[in-house]
């Protein structure tokens, strides 16, 4: 199975679907700018990705991502080919994706923070021998 990350900034709010077997489908889009430059205008040329999610993480994208938000997507990469209004095949970019990651801070503003990363979670337990260490108890460190 093909899997990618993309990094960027949502175009704009994401948009709640409601399925025919009562789920929820969330869809929104992700702007991706590259090392690439635009060869008219010498900015870096951005791509723009069409997301969709499932479950809880499309739940969570409702509650905690607005227009800007940058989010780290992971998913199975898809495309369709389309004809525009100009007559010209266009090429659709779509992730669905299995994992989303809210980066820096929240437009939103909401208080409430999300669900800890899969970097903040804790692995185990004082009965598995884990203790957690006081931060005023860790030595200086030499670097």
């Amino acid at each position: 199975m093909i899997r990618m990350s993309i990094l960027g900034n949502l175009t704009a709010d994401p948009a709640e679907k409601a399925l025919p077997n009562g789920k929820i489908c969330v869809a929104f889009t992700v702007a991706a700018t590259g090392n690439d430059r635009d060869e008219v205008t010498g900015k870096p040329a951005s791509e723009f990705w069409n997301v969709t999610v499932f479950g809880r993480t499309g739940e969570n994208v409702l509650k905690y991502c607005a227009k800007g938000r940058a989010v780290l997507v992971i998913g199975k990469p898809t495309a369709r080919v389309f004809t525009g209004r100009d007559g010209k095949d266009r090429v659709a970019r779509n992730i669905l994706a299995d994992v989303v990651e809210f980066i820096g801070s929240n437009p939103r503003g909401d208080t409430e923070a999300p669900a800890p990363s899969m970097a903040q979670q804790t692995y185990g337990t004082a009965s598995q021998g884990f203790v957690a260490i006081p931060s005023e108890d860790l030595p200086d460190l030499p670097f």
